[in-house]
């Protein structure tokens, strides 16, 4: 059950995001569950020690064809700007063999960008299920993957998730992809090393007994989890019960700070 949640929220609301893909080796197994995301399997990737060299490349495409886009239309305006100008008769015989490739000006039709948001594309990147896999291996590229997120694409970027079932252990997430969480979603840990580790990576100015007081208030209801916001928009916002009321978790009645 905390895994399908994990896998809805993270998609949940997928207009948002023009290409999610998703790396797990599980996806045959949970094709029910990612079907509720609207996953295509052509968006499925396995976690193996390259598969990051992939990811890059499809970003690097999806930052071409956002450029590809954008040059077509400023040809299309200026050639629309001409015609309604009288400005044709000086095109060159390089601009007419370029219109016509395109099918202008007997088309006239306005270039179409391949998403339903003409803006860049918001892209997002799942990952489920790969723990003790060679992806979270060193020499992956894992790390630097997660750390560079925002600059793959030429600055286009993309959102990460990480659907992990340890918040720490030798064949999970290293510890500096963990400090450059900006959301965590935390169900109930009953490891006390487990609680121990995240209070002394996150900073989170409480102490043990404030924390535990937190979460247990999070995880008192069924399913129940804790969400903690390391980039809150208000401080009483950083510790919240899920995700109630759509997508505004509901704060907690207190933050636990003196």
């Amino acid at each position: 059950v905390r895994s399908r949640r994990q896998r809805q929220m993270c998609i949940r609301d997928r207009c948002y995001f023009d290409q999610v893909w998703v790396i797990t080796p599980t996806f045959e197994s949970n094709k029910e569950i990612w079907s509720i995301c609207n996953t295509k399997e052509s968006d499925v990737l396995q976690p193996t020690a390259d598969v990051l060299t992939n990811v890059k490349a499809m970003i690097e495409s999806e930052a071409d064809a956002w450029d590809r886009f954008q040059a077509e239309l400023k040809d299309w305006n200026k050639m629309r700007d001409d015609l309604r100008s009288g400005r044709d008769s000086m095109w060159s015989q390089d601009m007419l063999l370029s219109y016509a490739d395109k099918g202008w000006p007997s088309e006239m039709q306005r270039p179409k960008w391949k998403y339903k948001e003409e803006r860049p594309p918001r892209l997002g990147l799942v990952i489920d299920d790969c723990m003790g896999t060679d992806l979270l291996k060193p020499g992956s590229g894992l790390t630097r993957f997660c750390i560079a997120h925002r600059h793959w694409g030429r600055g286009l970027g993309v959102s990460l998730f990480l659907l992990v079932q340890s918040y720490c252990s030798t064949a999970g997430l290293a510890r500096p992809i963990r400090e450059q969480c900006t959301i965590l979603f935390l169900w109930r840990l009953r490891a006390e090393n487990q609680k121990r580790k995240l209070l002394e990576e996150a900073d989170l100015g409480l102490t043990d007994e404030q924390f535990s007081s937190i979460a247990e208030y999070a995880w008192s209801k069924p399913f129940g989890f804790l969400t903690i916001d390391f980039a809150p928009k208000t401080e009483d916002s950083r510790f919240r019960r899920g995700r109630e009321g759509g997508h505004s978790p509901t704060p907690l009645p207190f933050v636990g700070r003196e």
